[in-house]
């Protein structure tokens, strides 16, 4: 301990020289503010709360074209067809309420639910795969929708 304090007295006296007055009130101001530990947890709340605010507000930016093709013509039967396409396509654990290994059950529920029939779409040839269905809402009632 001793050789650490022979040798910072030594240093003082290398360099004893007292900073700008400037400098000084900058560095009591940073010391004062560095000292109260709610700033700094007040401080860290609201970066945490402005990036949260950025990432909610980034969320889905990539479907803007989608929505914005929408809003141009909602009536328009592909562009319900699209939208429903973009809610139910990110989900991950169930993307599709039957799969497509059970064509024929798939088929035969939503028959049943549409009250009329209904046939998959066959487009291997085109390099496609049925991948299942669901039954999502339309304007008047249920949508048969293959993926």
């Amino acid at each position: 301990m001793n050789a650490w304090q022979a040798q910072r007295r030594a240093l003082r006296a290398l360099f004893d020289e007292t900073p700008p007055p400037a400098l000084q009130r900058r560095a009591s101001r940073r010391a004062a503010w560095c000292g109260r530990p709610p700033m700094a947890a007040a401080a860290a709340v609201l970066l945490v709360l402005a990036a949260g605010g950025a990432g909610w507000g980034l969320r889905g930016a990539h479907d803007a074209p989608l929505m914005a093709a929408v809003a141009r013509a909602p009536d328009c039967f592909a562009a319900r067809a699209a939208m429903a396409h973009a809610v139910y396509v990110p989900e991950v654990k169930r993307p599709v309420e039957v799969d497509g290994a059970h064509e024929d059950q798939l088929v035969t529920w939503l028959s049943k639910r549409m009250g009329a029939p209904m046939r998959a779409p066959h487009l291997q040839g085109l390099g496609y795969a049925l991948e299942g269905g669901r039954l999502p809402s339309g304007e008047r009632g249920p949508v048969a929708q293959f993926m």
